[in-house]
């Protein structure tokens, strides 16, 4: 075969390629076109099952205008299923289409339903902390009457590190909630958000005396985050090697070998945990501890992992699990 006609096979085989690629892949045996009819359909199931039909056409193909386009039209759908479909599909891994903001807004404000305003808190979650409107809409729904969309909501906020004097001002305010698990959340969510030292550092200090354990655990480790920063907590964090949970002690010592040599104060009530605390996993993390206070490299420099990872990945596959 001559040169200049391997060329030519060579450029004809690419062709091919990028029209497969162009290609509409369909789902199921069917076009997009005739999954995008089928969302004009009476019966809301079949509209809800389109919409998980076209977002595996968007699993395949990311940049496919007219999916895109049905499935923002479809966020204004009268049934709440087909809604928090469309907007799973739009939210997906490749896709997060900024045009879906707007409908995911509506059902976050609109639904009657706190199981759909949950679920659209969460997929804000998966947008850029620019996008005014995913921020104020979070921030809004703070004050929800459902604690699941409360929760969620802090969560996305903390996601995307929505750092506002609004978001840090509701999440201090949610940090007092009469529900723990609620006031847990906003302590992680101003974490992961930060803020004004003047500001978090108190908030976590207070949480170190809260009634639920894992409150106080997540304060103390909340405070290791910001490692020398949190000195001024040293004294409290000190307080808490006391905890009769070994959980707020353990996160107590951690935290107090994240500081470092500022916190050497607690050098030797350290020394008696590593040696003599009744939990062996206290008595490690006293150990490490020690090795910071004292300015020698820590012997397992990772933070442990106390509860299980809260950290979310498809939305199209977490949505249901508020993570």
């Amino acid at each position: 075969m001559s040169r200049f006609l391997q060329s030519w096979v060579a450029v004809l085989a690419l062709c091919a390629l990028v029209s497969a690629c162009q290609a509409d892949p369909g789902y199921g045996g069917r076009t997009s076109e005739q999954w995008i009819s089928v969302l004009g359909d009476p019966d809301p199931d079949r509209r809800a099952e389109a919409t998980r039909a076209l977002g595996h056409v968007l699993a395949i193909r990311p940049d496919f205008p007219k999916v895109v386009r049905a499935l923002v039209l479809a966020l204004a759908d009268s049934s709440d299923r087909v809604r928090v479909g469309a907007a799973i599909a739009l939210v997906s891994d490749k896709v997060q289409s900024v045009d879906a903001v707007p409908g995911i807004v509506a059902a976050l404000q609109d639904s009657a339903h706190p199981s759909v305003r949950g679920q659209a808190a969460f997929l804000l979650g998966y947008f850029d902390a620019e996008a005014e409107a995913v921020v104020l809409a979070l921030t809004h729904a703070l004050a929800d009457s459902d604690a699941q969309v409360r929760a969620t909501a802090a969560k996305s906020l903390g996601r995307i590190g929505a750092q506002t004097l609004g978001v840090v001002t509701a999440l201090h305010l949610l940090a007092h909630d009469r529900d723990a698990a609620m006031r847990r959340t906003a302590i992680e969510a101003v974490r992961d958000i930060g803020g004004p030292l003047a500001e978090v550092i108190p908030l976590f200090e207070h949480a170190l005396s809260d009634s639920a354990l894992y409150v106080r655990t997540t304060a103390a480790y909340a405070l290791a985050t910001l490692k020398e920063q949190a000195l001024p907590a040293a004294g409290l964090l000190f307080d808490a090697l006391s905890d009769s949970a070994p959980e707020v002690r353990g996160g107590a010592a951690f935290a107090l070998g994240e500081i470092g040599t500022g916190a050497v104060r607690a050098r030797t009530k350290l020394l008696i945990l590593s040696r003599s605390d009744p939990s062996s996993r206290v008595r490690a993390l006293a150990s490490d501890a020690l090795a910071g206070v004292e300015g020698r490299p820590h012997p397992h420099p990772n933070p442990p992992e106390l509860t299980p990872s809260e950290k979310c990945k498809s939305p199209a596959r977490r949505a249901d699990r508020r993570c």
